[in-house]
């Protein structure tokens, strides 16, 4: 009788499966914020059937942790390396860590690690960055206002 493995086109049973599991956690340094790495990596991981979080540290990287079979991650970590479209990967570090058995992959909220914002200048930056994208915004608006009430007095 064949081995379940060598059926083709038959998925392995489950407790086979849960052997070949691992956990990794891959470090994401670089130009992060507002860069849509979160999103994309949450995107490719479920294509590829890989299961964790994704979320930023204190130091304004992207922790992932993420697990699956070998090849998936081997996968995921090559496009990690690769970055999004928006963002510029300057360092990967990938570590071995304990499975924890997650059932799919998150966005999570919030820093890894916790802390206080006075504690995390990452965070510190991604506000900066948020209020200086709204002054952008708005600035541009009042702009726009004052040539539409520059122009409505010139024509009276």
């Amino acid at each position: 009788m064949e081995q379940p493995s060598q059926v083709p086109g038959r998925p392995l049973p489950a407790t086979i499966q849960n052997y070949l599991m691992k956990c990794i956690q891959i470090i994401l340094s670089g130009e992060t914020y507002g860069s849509g790495m979160r999103f994309s990596a949450m995107h490719f991981a479920t294509e590829l059937g890989v299961n964790g979080f994704v979320q930023y540290n204190s130091r304004g990287e992207i922790v992932i942790e993420a697990e699956g079979d070998e090849e998936h991650l081997k996968e995921f970590v090559r496009w990690c390396r690769e970055g999004s479209a928006t963002m510029v990967v300057s360092g990967v570090e990938v570590i071995e860590c304990e499975t924890k058995w997650y059932t799919s992959f998150d966005i999570r909220r919030g820093l890894y690690g916790g802390g206080t914002l006075s504690e995390n200048p990452g965070r510190i930056k991604l506000m900066k960055l948020f209020f200086k994208r709204l002054r952008r915004v708005f600035g541009d608006r009042k702009q726009e206002e004052q040539a539409e009430n520059f122009q409505s007095v010139n024509k009276i």
